[in-house]
């Protein structure tokens, strides 16, 4: 949910310089208490784009753990089990309440 929220800032914001993202400028975004600026449309929030940045969190995934993605068309499914089976990427290692209840 959070790559929902702070992609729909950077267009608006002046955070795209010369086609690409300043990560430098994503930082106060991600680790703000609150929301920076407009509101987040819910259509943000809507099942496609859920997956849609879940799998490009699984990218970046990969990536954090040093490995190298050799398709051109990535196996999202593949990627899903290596992170999950292999690096135990989804468990949660601290208690907490779940936020969507």
């Amino acid at each position: 949910m959070a790559g929902v929220a702070v992609n729909c800032h950077p267009s608006r914001s002046g955070q795209i310089k010369d086609g690409k993202p300043d990560p430098r400028e994503f930082s106060p975004l991600i680790f703000a208490e609150e929301a920076p600026g407009a509101e987040v449309p819910l259509g943000g929030f809507e099942e496609d784009h859920l997956r849609f940045h879940f799998r490009l969190g699984m990218l970046a995934g990969l990536g954090n753990l040093g490995l190298e993605r050799r398709q051109e068309r990535p196996d999202f499914p593949a990627i899903e089990r290596l992170l999950r089976d292999r690096f135990a990427y989804f468990e949660d290692d601290i208690p907490h309440e779940d936020p969507l209840r």
